[in-house]
């Protein structure tokens, strides 16, 4: 069954990926790692683009007292990288993709933003 979007799980060697497309992508990255064009290669790597928001909230106790407890007021935002690598030197952030979410475009806006560009890849045996 598909997930979202029309794509399927699918496992290879024991790891999960979103999408064959990922899968069959990860299977041309890893050989290209193993003909030495690339190197550093990982998967689903995760960056902060806003950290959580704490603050402080009043609490009243079964007693009537009152105290102040630490509590999150906005969860963190993160981008979960499809790949990353390193080609002469240089950092490769990869995400396949088929079918881009307006919370994506906005988290490739914050990532190029920090300076971090995303390479959206369509096809598994796309140039690296």
């Amino acid at each position: 069954m598909g997930k979202k979007y029309g794509n399927h799980e699918v496992t290879y060697r024991g790891l999960q990926f979103d999408s064959e497309l990922e899968r069959d992508r990860w299977i041309f990255l890893t050989s290209a790692q193993e003909a030495g064009k690339i190197n550093g290669l990982r998967r689903q790597v995760r960056f902060e683009l806003l950290p959580r928001q704490l603050g402080h909230k009043t609490k009243t106790t079964r007693a009537g007292k009152t105290r102040q407890v630490l509590t999150v007021l906005e969860f963190g935002v993160d981008y979960i990288a499809d790949f990353l690598y390193y080609k002469e030197g240089e950092l490769v952030i990869e995400d396949t993709k088929g079918h881009k979410t307006r919370d994506y475009i906005i988290k490739r806006k914050l990532m190029r933003y920090q300076g971090h560009p995303i390479r959206e890849v369509k096809r598994p045996g796309e140039a690296i």
